[in-house]
Parts: structure tokens; sequence; C-alpha cells
């Protein structure tokens, strides 16, 4: 499960590498490093699986090092382009006397655009501090909840909550998010929580001292035997932290992580856009989606009795504003194919329509709480109501983080493909800027699927 992935040269490198691997493990990182990361098998398909996986790609370059990226097939190459490619977050360490070559290829000039942080053989111990503090870890919820509730001495424990928990997916770790239903009577505790269309558990716990939670949970599957414990503090009315342990039948280990609950927002709902709600829709969009990304005219069309595009929102009771918005649309397989950039999608090949969740964005202060879920499933129960069945949906992902994973995950969508740099000509076509990448927009998009 590395984190951080760290490219050298051989020759002149090595030894500014093993002091980067070091000290990120005393850090608390999980860096790889193929002196100790390479395991049997082809190493060129360890490299690739470790290098887009990570979140950091941390590029040394020593004097000389890129010398040799004339050459096709040189590693540090390769290295480079995938880093930049699959929207890791790159930090180089530039050595004292580099000098970028004059030949060098010209898809590494971006490199040239990242800020490097400068060392010598005497200096690199303390350019590691700052090194760390541009580096990525996994994303834990912090947020307060947006609505206010009393603290009380006894805290009510039964509700609705959104928990969210460290995963492994492709040897990396990733922060998913699952719906949990709890119910407490005499200091007992019992619930389901569930993943997707697929996986579900049963929850049982004790509560201790009125701030403590110490529980087991179990597969509810006979052919799923995943099992563990997990232990929580009451850290105040809404929200739940501590950690989870058990066995992931799935990757056959042990594994244990970081477990948060926090309780599920009600205070919206869900209802079709009218033109009034345009401008709240755009501010969201600008702020989460890239500024220009979408515009009036386009919200126009979800208007539009002639258009099958649909642009749902989630409304916050106490003041009448929107928080969430979603745009869907239902489209024909080949549409599908155009959208995938010619990518196959077997089997949905015969579908008479195929419902597409086309863009989802929630209002910072909102997120974490349910919304995002509740608003894109009830988008799906409209067009199962039209007799859809199957579903795709693009997410944008950037420096290894895919937006609304979780959120389509946890409604029984799966993974299809990444294709990198998706976005690419349409913002400089269209003018829009990224808020991750500005424009161009490099981020990479990933295709969901879903039947049924």
């Amino acid at each position: 499960m590395f984190d951080t992935f760290i490219s050298y040269r051989r020759i002149g490198g090595a030894n500014f590498a093993a002091r980067v691997y070091d000290y990120l493990k005393l850090k608390g990182y999980n860096p790889f490093y193929d002196i100790t990361g390479m395991s049997s098998g082809r190493f060129d398909e360890q490299l690739k699986h470790n290098l887009v996986n990570s979140l950091n790609y941390v590029l040394i370059l020593s004097v000389g090092a890129l010398d040799r990226c004339k050459e096709p097939n040189d590693w540090v190459y390769k290295e480079i382009l995938l880093a930049i490619e699959h929207n890791l977050n790159v930090i180089v360490l530039q050595e004292e006397g580099f000098e970028y070559p004059v030949d060098m290829p010209n898809d590494l000039e971006t490199l040239r655009m990242f800020q490097a942080i400068e060392f010598s053989n005497q200096t690199l111990s303390s350019r590691l501090e700052i090194l760390s503090g541009m580096l990525q870890r996994k994303k834990h919820i912090t947020e307060s909840p947006v609505y206010d509730v009393k603290v009380r001495k006894r805290f009510k424990i039964s509700g609705e909550y959104m928990s969210f928990y460290e995963d492994e997916e492709d040897g990396r770790v990733v922060m998913r998010r699952a719906p949990v239903v709890l119910k407490s009577f005499m200091g007992r505790i019992t619930g389901k929580t569930w993943f997707g269309d697929s996986q579900a558990w049963d929850v049982r716990a004790k509560i201790y001292g009125n701030k403590r939670i110490v529980g087991t949970y179990f597969a509810k599957s006979n052919i799923d035997d995943g099992i563990g414990n997990f232990f929580l503090n009451v850290k105040d009315a809404n929200t739940l932290e501590g950690f989870w342990s058990g066995y992931d039948n799935v990757n056959n280990s042990i594994t244990t992580g970081k477990y948060i609950f926090k309780r599920r927002y009600k205070g919206f709902s869900t209802r079709k856009a009218t033109l009034q709600d345009f401008a709240s829709v755009i501010k969201i969009a600008d702020a989460e989606l890239g500024e220009d990304y979408l515009t009036k005219e386009r919200l126009e069309k979800t208007l539009d009795k002639n258009l099958s595009d649909e642009l749902y929102v989630a409304v916050e009771n106490a003041t009448n504003n929107v928080i969430s918005f979603c745009i869907y649309k239902k489209i024909s397989y080949d549409d599908a194919v155009k959208i995938s950039k010619g990518y196959k999608l077997r089997n949905m090949m015969f579908a008479k329509e195929i419902g597409y969740i086309a863009t989802v964005a929630t209002k910072s202060e909102f997120k974490h709480l349910g919304i995002a879920t509740a608003l894109v499933g009830k988008c799906i129960e409209k067009l199962k109501e039209d007799g859809i069945t199957c579903f795709i949906s693009t997410a944008w992902k950037h420096s290894g983080i895919t937006n609304v994973a979780s959120v389509l995950e946890n409604l029984g969508f799966i993974e299809e493909i990444t294709m990198p740099k998706y976005w690419y000509e349409s913002s400089i076509k269209e003018g829009f800027s990224c808020p991750n990448c500005g424009n161009p927009c490099t981020c990479s998009c990933v295709l969901y699927t879903k039947i049924k």
C-alpha cells in the first residue's frame, strides 16, 4: 500500500533516494523504493502498478538525471510521463548544479512548471522538511457539521450516518463512504451498513461510559466471510471517530484503518430545478468544477422538453438555498461509446437507452453528509421510472483522488477505465478553468458503470 513513489537515476541519485526513503518512513509514509519494494515477477509491471496507484511522485533530479531521457525505453523517462499522465502529486527535488538537457523531449517540458526544491548533499536533510509539507496524505473527514444540535451529557446514538473508512484498492489506501443505520437501547447498539448493491454487514456494539463504543460487524451474505471489530469515540452529538480492524475477503488479509461516522444531514429536500436555481448552481459549479465549466446556456437545455437533459437540485429546507445539483440524461449506446472515447461497453450493447449521470457537485460546507448520494440516488430512480436499467457516469481524477468515487460506488457503480487528460482539448476550446490545474485541464476521467 504505497502512497509515494520515489523516482531517481541510479547513477548520481541512488544515495539521495535512500535518504528520502528513510525520512519518509520515519514520518509515517509508505514510500515505494525499488530497492525494497520490488517482489518476484515482471519489474516493469510492478513499477507501473505501484506508480499509478500512488498519491505522490517524488522525482529526484540529480546532476545528469534527464540526459538519457531522449531514449524511448528509458525508465526514468517513462516514470515521469506516467506520473504526469495519471495526475499524481508531482514534487521535484533538484540537486544544485542540475541543468535541463538541451535535447530534452518535448513531452517533458511540463517539468519546468513544477516548483523545485533545490538541495545539496549537505542541505538535503533540511530540505526534506519542505518536501514533507508538500506531500499528500490519505484524506480524513474532519469537517464540522453544518447543523447545530445541543450536546447532552448522554449522547443519542440512534440515527442514520454516513461512515468513512479506509480501505485497500489496487495496493493503495483509499477512503470510502458507506451509509450506516444504528439503533441503541439500554447501552446496546444494533444496526447495518452497506456498500453498493452487493455488500452489506450487520453491526453489534456496546456503549461504555457514554463516550466509548466497541463492537463487531459481519457480512450478511453467506458467501462473504468478511468480519471484524471497531472502536469509536463519541466526539460530539453528530460525530463518532475511531478505527476498524477485520478480515478483508477481497484482498485476503487482515486490515485496519480509520473509521468515522457523520450523522446524515436531514434538513434538505430534492426536486427538479427551475430557472431561478441557475445562479446558485453555476456558483457551486464554478467553485467545485471550475469557472465557466457550466454556463446558463448549458443549463437552459435541462428545461427544454425536446431534450433529455435533466437538472435536479438538493435544497436546504431552512433557507431554501441550493446546496447540491446533479445533471443527468438518457443517451444511446453510441453516445456512451463516444463519452468513453471508444471503450466498448459490451454489457450495455443491446440497451435501448442508457442513463448518464453527467455532473454532480455539492457546496463545500455540505460535503460528506450524504446529500450527493441521496441526490444521485433520486436521479437514478427517475431514470428507472422510464425503464432504464443501464447507467454510466464520469468523474474527474487529480493527484490520485477521484472526486465522487464513493458516491457512485456506494450506489452500485463500478470503475471501468481511466482516461488521461480527458478534458484537455475541451477546456482550451471552451475556456473553462479547472480548480485543480487551471487551463488547460489535465485531469483524468474515470468511467463508472452500473447495471440495474
